[in-house]
């Protein structure tokens, strides 16, 4: 079981690297659990990360933009 989730909230415009983003999240070296929230009514990132953050069900929130990613070991390291 997950300690972790990563929510990752986009919009179109990230559409072309959210992919990314998801990807190296799902690539963790440890269980890492994941929330995407595709803001298409553009109320914004707060928003977003607020929807994403009431679906979490672990001990540990991690949010991380579309256009970032998150190296192998971050969530063990982390």
């Amino acid at each position: 079981m997950a300690n972790v989730t990563v929510v990752i909230a986009y919009a179109d415009y990230h559409q072309s690297v959210v992919e990314h983003a998801i990807l190296s999240v799902r690539r963790q070296s440890a269980q890492t659990d994941l929330v995407v929230i595709h803001d298409k009514d553009l109320r914004g990132a707060g928003w977003a990360r607020n929807q994403g953050l009431a679906r979490v069900e672990t001990a540990f929130t991690v949010f991380l933009d579309a256009d970032d990613a998150i190296n192998y070991y971050f969530v063990e390291r982390t």
